[in-house]
């Protein structure tokens, strides 16, 4: 799957669904356990693109992982390296936002 077509179709029936991730500075196996809480679309398409949509993640972890690229693997969609941000932590708890344009 490319990122410049993967749209919210794409992710909508992997919600509740776990995605392993890794990237600098994190272990070199990837780490399971980032979930898929929500898509959200955002906006319309314009000029024939795809309409921009939103992805949010939870995990459990005590510090946030700090905003960066990640290499996501999910079993039915495969690999995508995405640019995630944290956007709250509450105890051990943190969630973060991938915006798709």
């Amino acid at each position: 799957m490319s990122l410049a077509t993967v749209t919210a179709d794409d992710f909508e029936a992997l919600i509740g669904s776990e995605f392993s991730f890794r990237g600098d500075g994190i272990a070199d196996a990837p780490i399971p356990g980032l979930k898929l809480i929500s898509v959200r679309r955002v906006g319309v398409a314009v000029d024939g693109r795809r309409q921009p949509f939103s992805l949010l993640f939870e995990e459990e972890r005590e510090t946030a992982l700090p905003q960066s690229i990640y290499s996501l693997t999910h079993q039915g969609l495969g690999d995508l390296d995405i640019f995630i941000v944290p956007l709250s932590q509450s105890g051990a708890r943190c969630t973060y936002e991938a915006v798709f344009t």
